[in-house]
C-alpha cells in the first residue's frame, strides 16, 4: 500500500501505456548489453596488445545516452519518476490531477 493510500487521501489515477513497453526493455537490454561488450572487447585488446580500439568511448557515450532516453520514457510511462510530493500530497485530489497534467507538460 502507498503512502498516499496509508494516509486515507486518493491517489491520482494511472492509465496503462498504450503501447506495449517491451520494446523499449528490449532496447536499453541490447544498449547496456553493447556498452559491456565494447568495453570488455577494448580492455582485453588493450592489454594483449597495447592497442585501444578509437571508437569505443564515442560508442560507449552514444549508448548511454540512448539508454538514459529509453529509460526516462520507460519511467515515464509507467509513471515511475522520481518525485517530491510533500505539497502535491496535501492538495485536494483537483488540485493533484492539475499537478500530475502540470508535469507531463
Amino acid at each position: 500500500m502507498s503512502d498516499i493510500e496509508e494516509e486515507g487521501q486518493a491517489a491520482v489515477p494511472v492509465e496503462e501505456p498504450r503501447i506495449p513497453i517491451t520494446t523499449e526493455r528490449a532496447l536499453g537490454a541490447v544498449a547496456m548489453a553493447l556498452i559491456c561488450l565494447i568495453s570488455f572487447a577494448n580492455v582485453v585488446v588493450r592489454y594483449v596488445t597495447d592497442f585501444s580500439f578509437a571508437f569505443t568511448e564515442e560508442y560507449s557515450t552514444f549508448l548511454m545516452v540512448f539508454m538514459t532516453f529509453v529509460g526516462a520514457a520507460l519511467a515515464s510511462a509507467g509513471n515511475n519518476h522520481i518525485r517530491i510530493a510533500v505539497i502535491v500530497n496535501r492538495l485536494p485530489p483537483a488540485g493533484r490531477i492539475f499537478c500530475e497534467m502540470l508535469s507531463v507538460v
